[in-house]
């Protein structure tokens, strides 16, 4: 069972973020229909942003860019084919890659690039294992429900916090209290800007 691969390459739970880059609901030939984990995953983050959706106007949308996401993935994909370049590849591989990556998996065209997924099959192959920023979100309010998280609030209590358990963390830089900035000792590079 591959593990889910966490990036925030996108602003969280907007049905702008879902007309734009990907489909809000799961087409028959979408690897988000089998049973592992990780499409649970994602099915899970897709209904928690119906569930928060208004009834009228947002749902409105977010069937309309499910209803035309066969025909506006090719136009993404072209754009971000566009926008990236081919790279090593040639323009109608890597056309057709992020096609079938956008269409099977349900991918974001612009994922393809930041997860690097053109670097080898076997990391194409692993492309559904992504969760996307706009996916996380509604994870996060499905794990935490309308508890708050204070470590999430402070950065230096999320450091410590991390830090005693053995998490690799870095350290904070720096850190406002009362609108003046409090340099970090466990940084080791301080970068100060002039008022000037």
């Amino acid at each position: 069972m591959p593990s889910a691969i966490l990036c925030a390459d996108a602003p969280g739970g907007s049905v702008t973020t879902f007309w734009s880059i990907h489909s809000a609901i799961i087409w028959p030939w979408f690897s988000t229909r089998q049973k592992t984990q990780i499409a649970q995953l994602h099915r899970l983050a897709l209904s928690g942003e119906w569930r928060d959706e208004t009834p009228s106007l947002g749902r409105a949308l977010l069937w309309i860019s499910g209803l035309t996401w066969p025909v506006r993935a090719p136009l993404l994909c072209a754009w971000a084919l566009r926008r990236n370049g081919a790279g090593s590849r040639r323009l109608f591989q890597r056309y057709l890659d992020l096609l079938w990556l956008a269409l099977r998996h349900n991918l974001p065209p612009t994922s393809y690039y930041v997860f690097r997924l053109f670097e080898s099959a076997e990391v194409r192959r692993r492309a559904a294992s992504y969760l996307h920023g706009f996916e996380l979100q509604p994870l996060f309010v499905y794990v935490n429900g309308a508890r708050r998280v204070p470590e999430v609030d402070d950065k230096d209590r999320f450091y410590q916090s991390f830090r005693d358990r053995g998490v690799p963390t870095c350290p904070p830089v720096v850190t406002f209290r009362r609108g003046e900035p409090e340099w970090s000792n466990r940084s080791t590079t301080r970068t100060r800007r002039s008022r000037h």
